[in-house]
């Protein structure tokens, strides 16, 4: 599978000018936790830097002496971006993570120019889908009655704690239903990690 499709195509940019004041209040209007510092060079947007939030609250927050308005993200923007091409495979694309450190990767074309942005979440709702679609596929309605892949589909879009519950009491429900000898399939206890 190639980058170009798992990457977010809505790319939040701002120029290398842009004082952290105004990158954070960027970065909050529009949900995001980085910036793609960018230059236009006849007509192409090209990325040549990446400004988090963690690099503002580094910068300033943790420097009581700094102004945000009196730096800029150029100031903020490390030495060497790491790039993935939208050709590349997810896993080369998750060695530029690796090698370089970062948790999302500017993604441009073969021009170098910025198409995308990658991050590790983008990866891992791949990664997951990849691996919950051949669980889907092995249940059949007829596997479990009362139980379809629809129902399930429905279920992981869904709130998670609201979707174990239900799974729950469907598999409750249809425990009764089968043969002498067959088991029901058991759900395991759901954990919050809050």
């Amino acid at each position: 599978m190639n980058i170009k499709e798992i990457c977010s195509r809505v790319v939040v940019v701002a120029e290398p000018e842009t004082d952290l004041r105004e990158a954070a209040r960027m970065m909050r209007d529009r949900h995001v936790g980085a910036l793609i510092v960018i230059e236009k060079r006849n007509g192409d947007t090209r990325p040549i830097g990446i400004v988090t939030d963690r690099d503002i609250v580094v910068a300033v927050v943790a420097d009581p002496d700094v102004r945000p308005e009196a730096l800029t993200l150029r100031d903020l923007m490390s030495g060497e971006l790491a790039l993935a091409r939208d050709t590349d495979g997810v896993f080369e694309a998750v060695d530029k993570m690796q090698d370089s450190g970062a948790r999302r990767l500017p993604v441009v074309d073969a021009e170098g120019r910025l198409v995308g942005v990658l991050s590790l979440d983008d990866v891992l709702r791949m990664l997951a889908s990849e691996l919950t679609a051949p669980a889907l596929a092995s249940l059949r309605s007829d596997s479990i009655p009362g139980l379809s892949v629809v129902d399930i589909d429905f279920a992981v879009g869904a709130d998670p704690l609201r979707a174990h519950q239900d799974i729950a009491e469907r598999l409750s429900r249809v425990a009764g239903s089968l043969p002498a000898g067959i088991e029901a399939p058991k759900l395991s206890p759901l954990t919050s990690s809050a």
